[in-house]
């Protein structure tokens, strides 16, 4: 289904810009007269930023968003503790068990906590990841899963969204400027629209795409100078280690929330961001004045569930023998 989507974004998307570049040079525009006329260097720069911008599309679209991978250094594998009772099977010649991630289960126990896993991956899910259904992974610092791409705006491929998206925006409004002058004006008027149809259409392409394209500028600059992601910013209140803060953790101000954004490769540990960001918080806030001169405590996040997000609990998972561990044997290690 994947490689499905993959090949009609990308179709789609060299077909339109292959249908507003052709618009452009073919009808009689600004353009054609330069091209006439040999001044050849706005033609020339015109496609070299059309070439950029099909290369930051497809830069986006093929890049890893940062997918969450077991070898990584502070990721570790999802094991399960089963009582006998709960083993699934008595059988020992059975290789698998089937856990349901019933967290009121106390038979069924975990080596992570709820708010570090993945049941979907089974992997140590850290904090700003996110599943994608779509993917089928989980996404460092999760935006979105972008239809257009075919692929997730994470971690490691966000500026370059930003980047794209700037350069189309900047693209899409020269092409539609440039578009204006080659309309032509018939004796006939009634075949004005048969004249310029080919304009007509491309330039109701750019103004939907100027639209889109402009939101998303608005959206993403804001969240590279806020440390903010979309996904954190619709969900808030279906994130806990957010929905009981009233500002963001992870906003350390525009300079550096930016060189963050931009400049910086590596995966980042957002858990000690978050930490230092809810102690300074919490000083401010952990008493308030109230009108008689008392003070009342503050509700603050309960710990345990401060990273968790139930979409990312799946639904069954199945392990094999070796990674299961009955609560008998683990006992036995710890006395």
């Amino acid at each position: 289904m994947m490689n499905g989507e993959l090949l009609a974004a990308r179709a789609l998307h060299l077909s339109l810009t292959a249908l507003i570049v052709t618009a452009i040079f073919v009808r009689p525009t600004v353009f054609q007269q330069a091209i006439s006329e040999r001044r050849l260097f706005a033609p020339i720069l015109y496609i070299f930023s059309a070439i950029c911008s099909i290369v930051l599309y497809f830069v986006v679209s093929c890049m890893d968003p940062g997918y969450v991978k077991k070898d990584d250094a502070d990721v570790e594998p999802l094991e399960v503790i089963v009582d006998d009772e709960a083993g699934g099977s008595n059988d020992e010649d059975a290789s698998l068990f089937q856990v349901k991630h019933d967290k009121n289960n106390d038979s069924v126990k975990f080596n992570l906590k709820p708010h570090q896993r993945c049941g979907f991956c089974r992997l140590k899910k850290p904090m700003r990841a996110k599943h994608c259904r779509d993917c089928k992974r989980c996404v460092r610092r999760f935006d979105h899963h972008c239809f257009w791409m075919a692929n997730c705006v994470g971690e490691r491929n966000h500026k370059f969204f930003l980047l794209f998206i700037t350069s189309e925006l900047a693209l899409l409004v020269w092409s539609f400027s440039i578009s204006l002058s080659g309309f032509v004006k018939p004796a006939d008027g009634e075949e004005w629209i048969s004249v310029n149809l080919l304009l007509v259409i491309a330039d109701i392409f750019i103004g939907v795409f100027v639209f889109v394209t402009f939101i998303l500028f608005t959206m993403h600059t804001y969240s590279a100078f806020t440390n903010n992601t979309t996904w954190e910013s619709i969900s808030k209140q279906r994130i806990p280690y957010l929905s009981k803060l009233t500002a963001n953790p992870f906003d350390m101000g525009f300079c550096r929330n930016f060189y963050l954004f931009c400049c910086v490769c590596r995966a980042q540990d957002w858990t000690k961001y978050y930490e230092n960001a809810k102690s300074n918080l919490l000083k401010k806030t952990t008493t308030t004045t109230t009108g008689g001169g008392g003070y009342r405590k503050l509700e603050t996040p309960a710990r345990g569930h401060e990273f968790s997000d139930d979409d990312d609990d799946g639904e069954e998972t199945t392990f094999s023998r070796e990674q299961l561990h009955t609560s008998l044997q683990v006992e036995n290690e710890q006395s």
